[in-house]
């Protein structure tokens, strides 16, 4: 089995959108979830998608944030994108699709991808990052030409984010303000990758 590549997901959606449900790429391995941590993965489904695990993926902004990320630059064709939505929710799971992102994702500042993002906006391997830094990638990915010029938008996305998380229990109510604390006491200005 081949790595993962883009031309193995451009082959994938290649095929018609009226192929059958259970065909699966045989070509690559899948980008493991388990790469990334919990907390990540949680906050990002926060920040971009609460629902996303409830419906199918090709209803979800995450599935198209991935589509997007397989067309040619500067093309903004929505029905391309919506069919390559259906047709990466036909070949992948929910965890796969999250994972691609996750790999893939800019995060702002020349970071690539949730790993380069850790070392380069927090000097520190990604499996080692707080929850408050997970939060801060989230965010990140919801706006990354501009997030920390704003110190109002990353206070804000940071709450609402972690209202999510507290709503779907992966933090407590007591956390919140600790985590916030340490937001705002965060500076990545002037950080790349």
């Amino acid at each position: 089995m081949k790595s993962f590549s883009y031309i193995a997901l451009a082959a994938i959606l290649a095929t018609p959108v009226m192929a059958k449900a259970d065909q699966t790429p045989t070509d690559y391995d899948p980008i493991d979830i388990d790469r990334f941590p919990q907390i990540l993965v949680a906050a990002v489904e926060a920040a971009e998608d609460p629902e996303f695990r409830q419906y199918m993926a090709w209803r979800s902004p995450i599935t198209a944030q991935v589509a997007r990320l397989l067309q040619p630059p500067r093309k903004t064709d929505h029905m391309d994108v919506f069919f390559d939505a259906v047709k990466l929710d036909r070949s992948y799971d929910h965890d796969e699709i999250l994972a691609l992102y996750l790999e893939n994702a800019y995060f702002g500042r020349g970071c690539r991808g949730a790993h380069a993002a850790s070392n380069g906006l927090f000097e520190k391997e990604l499996d080692n990052i707080t929850v408050a830094e997970s939060i801060i990638l989230a965010a990140l990915l919801r706006r990354p030409s501009g997030g920390f010029a704003d110190d109002r938008f990353m206070q804000e996305s940071a709450m609402r984010i972690t209202t999510t998380m507290q709503q779907n229990g992966t933090i407590t109510s007591d956390e919140i303000d600790q985590i916030l604390i340490e937001i705002s006491r965060r500076t990545i200005m002037g950080r790349r990758c």
